[in-house]
């Protein structure tokens, strides 16, 4: 019992002070080099699939297709 209490305090704790730690996000560059965009489009089209959530559908199209 007191292992657990013990193991709910530390995560609490991590979870308090990782709450104040802000973390400042680096800048990147982003080359719109034609290959780059077809690599995105790639990605977004065919490895994590990004399109289908993240688009208009037509549903008076079988399938709803993106």
């Amino acid at each position: 019992m007191a292992r657990r209490a013990l193991l709910l305090l530390l995560l609490a704790l991590a979870l308090a002070t990782s709450s104040c730690v802000r973390w400042k996000p680096r800048a990147i560059q982003v080359g719109m080099e034609p290959e780059a965009v077809e690599r995105g489009r790639y990605l977004a089209n065919h490895v994590a699939l990004c399109i289908l959530c993240h688009s208009e559908r037509d549903y008076a199209l079988f399938g709803a297709p993106p």
